[in-house]
């Protein structure tokens, strides 16, 4: 089994784990900007700072309506003067840090490709619901699958789903039919 997780900052494969160097020298300072930013928004209901140890993510999405843009606005203002050892991205009712090094979910694919390549086999599946997850759909185009869930848009993943029960379902019947396969 292999997965990516973090923004392709984590790969496990094969019992084996990788983290990109870059993201391990952050942690530290990660773990110190979550704790501020906590302080710093604990006066708005429904905010959300995840630290995922390499990354950090800013939930909004339960945030009352009316209080969306400041809060938006509290984050990014608290969150510039890290921009040059951060990417700083947003998406949907959320915003991202994560390491300032060309790194991705794309290059990250690039590399699963080159383990898979040299160890003769798999399929790459990826699912994903944000516009960070576009790089990895253009990176596995005609070398793997690739799903978008949410609200059909201009995606260059294969296929749409609606939400995550429906993830469920197409790799239940990706299972099933990949089965069949091999038993033939």
């Amino acid at each position: 089994m292999l997965l990516v997780a973090n923004h392709g900052f984590e790969i496990f494969f094969d019992g084996l784990s990788w983290v990109h160097p870059w993201a391990e020298r952050a942690v530290p300072l990660l773990r110190q900007i979550a704790l501020r930013l906590r302080r710093r928004l604990r006066s708005f209901s429904g905010v959300l700072v995840e630290n995922k140890r390499y990354t950090l993510t800013i939930h909004y999405r339960s945030v009352l309506k009316k209080n969306v843009r400041i809060v938006r606005e509290e984050i990014l203002d608290f969150l510039l003067p890290f921009w040059k050892d951060f990417r700083i991205t947003s998406g949907k009712k959320v915003v991202e840090l994560r390491p300032n090094v060309p790194w991705g979910k794309g290059t990250a694919i690039q590399r699963v490709l080159t383990l898979l390549k040299r160890e003769k086999r798999g399929c790459v599946i990826y699912v994903g619901d944000d516009t960070t997850d576009e790089e990895a759909f253009e990176a596995l185009r005609g070398k793997g699958i690739t799903v978008v869930v949410g609200k059909k848009k201009q995606s260059s993943a294969t296929y749409w789903v609606k939400n995550p029960d429906e993830v469920w379902q197409f790799l239940a019947m990706l299972s099933i039919t990949m089965s069949e396969r091999s038993g033939q």
